[in-house]
């Protein structure tokens, strides 16, 4: 049977945009249960409303992918398993089970209930169990993150900062970051636990990436780093999340040039989703 791509796309593409979701939920769920107790003026009662607001957008998006899973498992002509996505996913559609969550043991972190269960019955199938990076890594929300990444010297020198450290890079590029992609955050790293020389400094869900700044004045810094950061990738294989990291080099002067640098990138045999960008300040 030929397999109906665009329904797989769409699964897909809705199945990603909820894990963003979540994650955004969770990051303002961390934050409201950090407010002062009694605490209730204009401004909190603004943020509930869109951590609501999110969860509704949730909700929504489960209850159409529901719908469209049963039709894939359904032109699959599989009855008993078609049953059994039913009997499973449609309890967690509810208001209070769409919000149901379980410890995952392979990534250290919390996972939502339906999101698991979901890819768990959509894994058995070649269309959903083949890796999807490719997919994840041409989209035009990254094309854009990558321009911003690649341009941070410029707008370094547009916002007349003079940077002495990786705090002060980032911080320039971290607000641009949040204003393009609504729910990224600089704070609140899921990764404190496993982190070593890698420690994002951006987070932006919505395109399963984190991206973290170095900054380097010497040739053998810009190689102890690079090792280093080698060393984290098995750290962050699993993550439910966040399938793309960049990690990018602000050096000042231009030690290698950009070739020597991607060269040097490309021997230590980084992961086609772990990307490495040079820039001169």
């Amino acid at each position: 049977m030929e397999e109906n791509i665009y329904l797989v796309e769409k699964i897909k593409n809705l199945l990603y945009e909820m894990s963003a979701i979540h994650t955004t939920i969770e990051r303002r769920d961390m934050i409201s249960a950090f407010r002062d107790e009694g605490s209730n003026t204009e401004e909190d009662a603004d943020y509930d409303i869109t951590t609501w607001e999110y969860q509704e957008d949730f909700r929504e998006y489960a209850e159409r992918v529901f719908k469209l899973i049963l039709s894939y498992v359904e032109e699959k002509g599989q009855p008993h398993y078609l049953a059994e996505v039913k009997a499973t996913l449609f309890p967690l559609l509810t208001h209070d089970g769409v919000r149901e969550e379980h410890f995952n043991r392979s990534t250290d972190g919390i996972q939502n209930m339906f999101l698991h269960e979901a890819w768990a019955f959509l894994s058995a199938y070649e269309a959903f169990g083949k890796n999807d990076l490719s997919h994840l890594m041409h989209r035009t929300g990254i094309l854009y993150l990558e321009t911003i990444l690649r341009n941070t010297a410029m707008i370094i020198h547009h916002r007349k900062i003079t940077p002495k450290n990786e705090t002060d890079v980032y911080k320039a590029v971290a607000d641009i970051c949040m204003a393009v992609y609504p729910g990224s955050s600089n704070v609140d790293s899921p990764f404190i636990k496993i982190a070593g020389e890698y420690k994002p400094d951006v987070l932006i869900p919505a395109l399963n990436c984190a991206v973290e700044y170095k900054y380097a004045k010497t040739a053998a810094k810009l190689k102890a780093t690079i090792e280093g950061i080698l060393g984290d990738v098995q750290n962050y294989s699993d993550h439910s999340v966040y399938k793309i990291f960049y990690a990018v080099f602000f050096v000042k002067p231009d030690i290698w040039g950009a070739q020597k640098f991607d060269e040097v990138w490309k021997q230590n045999n980084f992961p086609p989703n772990w990307k490495g960008i040079y820039v001169v300040g």
